[in-house]
C-alpha cells in the first residue's frame, strides 16, 4: 500500500478546497478507497510543478492531479471509470478536458478579474494576511492572476464573452448528466469527480455571477453536486 501525502491549499468557503484541483484529487482518493493525509500548503512555489495539489507517495514528490491520477492507475491502485465502456470513457475524457482547460479559467474569472467580486475573494482566501499589508499583497498577487489569465486567452474577453463560453460548458454538463444520478449512470467514476469539484467552486462560495446563475438553472446539476458532495466527501 502507498503512502500519500496531499499538499493542499487551506479550505474555505466550507468546501472540501476552494481549488477544483485540489478538490478533484481529493475526491479520487476517496472515491477509489486509497488512505492519505492532508498537508496545508498554500505556497505554489514549494510544488516540483510550481502549482497546488501535489504529493509525496513512498518518498516520490510528483505534482498536477491528472498526472497523479495516472501514476496511481498505472501502478493499479485505482481505475474510477472501470464500469464504462470506451465510447462512454472517450465523451468522459472530452467533458473533464472541457472543465480542465476552459471552465476553469472562467471560474477564475469571475475571482480574480470581476471586480464585483475581488474583495469577497481577497478577505476570505487571504483573511490571515494582517489588515495593513493584505491590500499590497493581494494586488500583487491579483496582478499575476489577471497576467496569467490574459496569457491563457480567457482574459482576452470582455466580461459578457466570458460568461457565455462558461455557459455554454455548464449547459453541456446538464445536458449529459440529464436525469441520471451519475454522470455514470447508477454509479460514481471520474467525470462525476470533476464535475463535482467545478460545480460547487461555482454554487457554494458567496459570489454572485452569471455563471451561477446559468448552474442554478439545471436543477439536476444543483440536486447533483449536494449528491455528490455527500456521496463523496462525506461519506
Amino acid at each position: 500500500m502507498f503512502n500519500i501525502t496531499v499538499y493542499q491549499f487551506s479550505r474555505a468557503w466550507g468546501l472540501p478546497n476552494p481549488s477544483p484541483f485540489c478538490m478533484k484529487l481529493e475526491g479520487y482518493l476517496k472515491l477509489g478507497g486509497l488512505p492519505y493525509r492532508i498537508v496545508e500548503q498554500n505556497d505554489p512555489r514549494k510544488g516540483p510543478k510550481q502549482k497546488i495539489p501535489y504529493v509525496k507517495i513512498n518518498g516520490q514528490v510528483m505534482g498536477d492531479s491528472e498526472q497523479i491520477y495516472e501514476y496511481l492507475h498505472s501502478h493499479q491502485m485505482l481505475d474510477l471509470d472501470q464500469p464504462l465502456d470506451q465510447v462512454t470513457r472517450a465523451v468522459h475524457h472530452a467533458m473533464r478536458s472541457m472543465c480542465d482547460e476552459s471552465l476553469y479559467f472562467v471560474m477564475v474569472y469571475s475571482r480574480w478579474m470581476d471586480d464585483d467580486n475581488w474583495d469577497q475573494v481577497r478577505d476570505t482566501m487571504f483573511g490571515a494576511i494582517p489588515k495593513l499589508i493584505r491590500p499590497v499583497i493581494t494586488t500583487q498577487i491579483r496582478k499575476k492572476m489577471q497576467g496569467d489569465l490574459i496569457g491563457q486567452g480567457m482574459g482576452r474577453h470582455n466580461r459578457a464573452e466570458v460568461y457565455s463560453i462558461g455557459a455554454k460548458h455548464i449547459d453541456a454538463l446538464g445536458t449529459l448528466l440529464g436525469d441520471q444520478p451519475w454522470f455514470g449512470g447508477g454509479q460514481l467514476v471520474k467525470l462525476d469527480v470533476v464535475a463535482v469539484s467545478y460545480l460547487a467552486n461555482i454554487l457554494q462560495p458567496p459570489i454572485a455571477s452569471p455563471l451561477k446563475e446559468t448552474v442554478k438553472k439545471w436543477p439536476n446539476l444543483v440536486s447533483f453536486t449536494e449528491r455528490a458532495l455527500t456521496e463523496i466527501y462525506r461519506a
